[in-house]
């Protein structure tokens, strides 16, 4: 027997249940925006959110709802309402020109973003490529990044690689690169929603700091 469950016991080891990640085929581009709202701004969230969906002529997420995922036009929106933030995701099938010059937000009507309520904590694009079939080229990689010092490597047991140079950009995101070697769909989504989760949380704890 164990002592009494803590009273959030199930409703936590569910959670990873409740935000499942979206399949992505490779090349895909992604961006992820994280926001502090207070309570009292939640019921200006969900509006702004109606009114992107109404937009495109689809439904809203259902009253009471904290997951929400939806087909808009030519690209996929994920909204996800956490405890002290919000998460707003976007995914755009194939590939820019120049990676990262054509980010998904592009899509987005003008000010949407802005109209959010609350404070920006993460906002960062990620490209979603195949890995070529050799080593990365160091030039290659670091052009992603503006000549940056860039850190990563293999993820998944090799199946792919990830990198990051931890900096914010002029155009205010910062940004991923995932290489595809052999990841599935799924695990591909995965691997972005993880990713996105762990500076989310990285920043949130560094908040604690004086």
């Amino acid at each position: 027997m164990l002592p009494p469950d803590h009273p959030f016991r199930l409703a936590l080891a569910d959670e990873v249940h409740a935000r499942p990640p979206e399949p992505l085929d490779t090349p895909c581009r992604a961006t992820y925006v994280s926001v502090l709202i207070a309570h009292e701004d939640r019921e200006r969230e969900r509006a702004q959110v109606e009114a992107l969906c109404a937009g495109h002529g689809v439904a809203p997420p259902a009253a009471g709802v904290t997951h929400f995922s939806t087909q808009l036009g030519s690209f996929r929106f994920k909204w996800e309402r956490h405890g002290e933030f919000s998460g707003f995701t976007l995914f755009v099938p194939g590939s820019s020109p120049k990676a990262f010059s054509e980010p998904a937000t592009a899509l987005l009507p003008d000010g949407w973003l802005a109209g959010l309520p609350g404070t920006t904590i993460v906002a960062v694009h990620a490209e979603l490529m195949a890995a070529p079939a050799g080593a990365v080229d160091a030039a290659t990689l670091a052009s992603y990044f503006d000549g940056n010092i860039v850190v990563g490597g293999e993820i998944g047991a090799g199946t792919g690689l990830a990198y990051t140079d931890f900096r914010i950009h002029p155009d205010g995101f910062g940004r991923f690169v995932v290489c595809n070697r052999s990841l599935t769909e799924r695990q591909a989504g995965r691997t972005l929603q993880r990713l996105f989760e762990i500076e989310t949380y990285r920043m949130m704890a560094l908040l604690a700091l004086p």
